[in-house]
């Protein structure tokens, strides 16, 4: 597949991302499954939902936006379709509002979603860390426009997403200078001014299938659950499969039928997501 020079150029650019903690559903092979509380992943970010018995457009997604020094931060994108165009990223640290339009382009074959970008990096030159960012797809054909707002976080080494992005990262490829301040931040007073998605109590029981009980099947599946403002699930997707679609179904009726906590940003409950992880293993 062949892109313009234009599209080629927008993987050339650089910044950062987030990771979290949730809850692991665990689910064992005998008449008595249980559920058990461990730890998860990173919400990625909010996307509109289209009218009902429209076409379902997405919304490119921020599956990484972290750093491991505080002063390159990794950043990479992925959507369910090919993707060109420029997003605008309001970046927060502790005192400061920085500003930086970054062309991209979303085309190259992802695992988690049907294309995925280049990662790239974005230098800090602030002495203080990014704390949160809003970015702005522009060119989206979604009602209410795509928009991510997100905490940023250090490098996890459990984060699938950021282990990729950083192995698949070009050394010689520029950073994206943040040239532009935008703004001074007053002191945010609330008790938690950021927090990701979050489990409210324990997850919802697992049930291990009949069917997948008398084949043996085992195995792990990630479910993304879409979140309100206040909590609500509004939508529920394999993000990584099991292998088994018995398993996977199972990963999804919990993942439904479990209570959240909303994603806060700069003070305010906003929606998001959250990473369900179901394990179903054999002696739990």
């Amino acid at each position: 597949m062949r892109f313009p020079s234009r599209v080629i150029s927008a993987f050339i650019a650089a910044t950062a991302l987030a990771v979290s903690c949730q809850p692991v559903a665990y689910a064992d092979p005998s008449p008595s499954p249980t559920a058990s509380p461990s730890v998860a992943m990173p919400p990625t970010m909010e996307a509109p939902s289209p009218p009902p018995g429209a076409a379902k457009p997405s919304c490119p997604e921020v599956p990484v936006f972290t750093s491991r020094d505080g002063k390159t931060y990794v950043v990479a994108f992925s959507d369910r379709n090919v993707y060109s165009g420029t997003v605008a990223m309001t970046i927060y640290t502790a005192t400061t509002t920085y500003a930086a339009n970054i062309p991209i382009a979303i085309a190259l074959p992802s695992h988690n979603a049907d294309f995925r970008s280049l990662p790239f990096t974005i230098a800090n030159t602030s002495a203080e860390p990014f704390e949160a960012a809003e970015v702005t797809f522009n060119g989206t054909q979604v009602p209410g426009g795509c928009v991510a707002r997100l905490r940023i976080a250090p490098y996890s080494d459990t984060n699938i997403d950021a282990r990729a992005a950083y192995a698949d990262l070009d050394p010689a490829r520029p950073s994206v200078q943040l040239l532009k301040v935008i703004g001074e931040n007053s002191s945010l007073t609330c008790k938690t001014p950021y927090a990701w998605a979050e489990i409210d109590g324990y997850p919802a029981r697992l049930t291990y299938p009949d069917m997948a009980r008398e084949l043996g099947q085992t195995g792990t599946t990630l479910v993304k659950v879409t979140l309100s403002a206040s909590g609500a699930v509004t939508a529920t997707a394999i993000y990584s499969s099991s292998g088994s679609s018995l398993l996977d179904r199972a990963a999804l009726d919990a993942a439904s039928a479990t209570h959240y906590r909303p994603s806060v940003f700069r003070c305010e409950p906003i929606p998001g997501s959250y990473i369900f992880k179901a394990m179903f293993s054999v002696g739990r």
